[in-house]
């Protein structure tokens, strides 16, 4: 008998199934320990044995069903908060135009309370390919280095990243020299 092949959506569900139940176990135990139960005494209180409790806190609720969930988080005083994030449809069909939007949000917010504001500024003469997504200078002459991401790798096996919202590192100085 052949086996069908599982999907590519199938395999990235398994895997963040998984990291979410190591995420959700570390906050059951965690809070557990905080209100002083035990894992049968938690475990009782949800209809769980000590052992499935247990291996929850592992992060071995994978297949844990999304009442106990949330009977679990009721019982620790912290109730599950579940949501689907956007349509993946919905994602640019620019695959940087999320990172230029910041650029030009940040330009927006930074012009206006007098900051010279560039993007794209060049950190080698020799590698133009290498820059600072946005270099702002105060009137007193301080810069602040901006480098906004909106992928970020998920050190997944097989490649890949996963979206999120964005975000923004920044340095400040108060000598930068521009490359002419």
């Amino acid at each position: 008998m052949r086996v069908a092949k599982r999907s590519r959506s199938a395999i990235q569900g398994d895997r963040e199934s998984t990291r979410l139940a190591a995420t959700l176990g570390r906050d059951v135990n965690g809070s557990r320990e905080r209100l002083g139960l035990t894992q049968d005494e938690l475990g009782r209180r949800v209809g769980l044995s000590q052992a499935r409790t247990s291996a929850v806190e592992r992060g071995l609720g994978g297949t844990l069903p999304l009442a106990s969930w949330v009977a679990l988080g009721l019982a620790l005083e912290r109730p599950l908060a579940v949501s689907l994030s956007r349509p993946l449809a919905d994602e640019p069909a620019l695959a940087d135009a999320g990172h230029l939007d910041m650029q030009e949000a940040v330009l927006r917010l930074l012009r206006p309370h007098g900051w010279s504001v560039r993007v794209e500024l060049a950190t080698r003469r020799a590698g133009p390919a290498h820059s600072v997504d946005v270099a702002a200078r105060t009137r007193d002459g301080r810069y602040l280095l901006l480098e906004i991401w909106n992928r970020i790798w998920t050190g997944q096996p097989g490649g890949g990243s996963l979206s999120r919202s964005g975000g923004v590192v920044a340095g400040a100085t108060d000598r930068c020299e521009p490359h002419p």
